[in-house]
């Protein structure tokens, strides 16, 4: 019996495996902190369970065919600024100025931009983006399930090359003609076991595309990152930008509020918040590993981050040029 939670506190803070969590029993918790933590610890464990099979698939069939390394970009990368595209709701506010950023100007004036410049998209806003005309330099993939197919639909034949976590859809770099970069990830023992024998690098995913790609432009050393669509929050009552994936908010059940960007406060999910606070303690470990990196939140919508400087895009090309 542990009526304070002195014991189940010190019992979280080491990520304990095998925990069994009964959910409706924790959603009756009065102490707000325990409650949270379990939520999260909840959310984390039941996702690895219920794709655990799937994962090793995915893993052993993208290892056999995926031969290029995405340490090898390292050379691409290093002291450019990284234009992070995730697909939240608030991208529909200023996309439209990123890819007029990118596609007016004398051919020297582009050539330049594109030169100093990394377009990373996640995979959900990469059909949104080719359909702007706006076309990245790569696109970030992570989910374990099938549908990872349907946002490729229709640019199949495309060169755009893709990074693909080591467990995420076997068939991404099979059905694509562009060149797939495989990622291999901490605390995923088969990957870590595949890594050390190759002598690669090891990269954290945080649980998400937007959290992995992140951490990809930190370890290659990026002069700048700058997030767009990166709400983290249901910005609106909407849980995607218009062309990516679905868009309304089913319910508001469960939800928590979160310090919004514009003031006020923001809903969000505790997965979304478990995300944004991945990425808050992942900057200060970059810091903290001497990194240079800028980080700049350019999403003008969703929830705060903390420790990124947070700008509106036009002043972020503003400051550019």
């Amino acid at each position: 019996y542990d009526a304070d939670f002195t014991q189940m506190a010190e019992v979280l803070k080491k990520k304990p495996e095998g925990l069994v969590i009964h959910y409706p029993s924790l959603r009756g918790i009065s102490n707000e902190s325990i409650k949270e933590q379990m939520s999260e610890l909840f959310v984390y464990e039941s996702s690895v369970r219920n794709r655990s099979a799937l994962m090793l698939s995915n893993f052993k069939h993208n290892t056999q065919n995926i031969k290029l390394y995405v340490d090898i970009l390292k050379d691409r990368w290093c002291h450019k600024s990284v234009f992070l595209i995730a697909a939240g709701p608030s991208l529909d506010q200023n996309i439209s100025q990123l890819v007029q950023y990118f596609s007016d100007g004398t051919d020297e004036e582009l050539q330049k931009r594109r030169e100093g410049s990394v377009i990373l998209a996640v995979g959900t806003v990469y059909w949104k983006l080719m359909q702007m005309g706006l076309k990245p330099d790569y696109v970030i993939f992570l989910d374990a399930n099938s549908r990872m197919h349907g946002q490729l639909y229709g640019y199949e034949n495309e060169d755009t090359p893709l990074l693909i976590l080591s467990t995420a859809w076997r068939k991404l770099a099979t059905v694509c003609k562009g060149p797939s970069y495989l990622i291999c990830q901490v605390d995923y023992e088969p990957a870590e076991r595949y890594a050390a024998e190759h002598g690669f690098s090891l990269y954290q995913s945080g649980g998400s595309v937007s959290t992995l790609a992140l951490d990809v432009a930190i370890r290659m050393e990026a002069k700048r990152i700058v997030c767009l669509g990166l709400d983290l929050a249901y910005t609106g009552e909407k849980m995607h930008a218009t062309g990516t994936s679905s868009q309304n908010l089913a319910s508001t059940e469960g939800l928590i509020s979160v310090k919004s960007v514009n003031g006020g406060e923001v809903s969000t999910s505790t997965a979304l918040n478990i995300y944004l606070k991945w990425i808050v303690q992942r900057m200060k470990q970059a810091k903290k590993e001497h990194s240079n990196v800028e980080f700049i939140n350019a999403t003008e919508g969703g929830a705060y981050i903390d420790g990124m400087k947070h700008m509106t895009l036009y002043e972020v090309l503003n400051d550019m040029i």
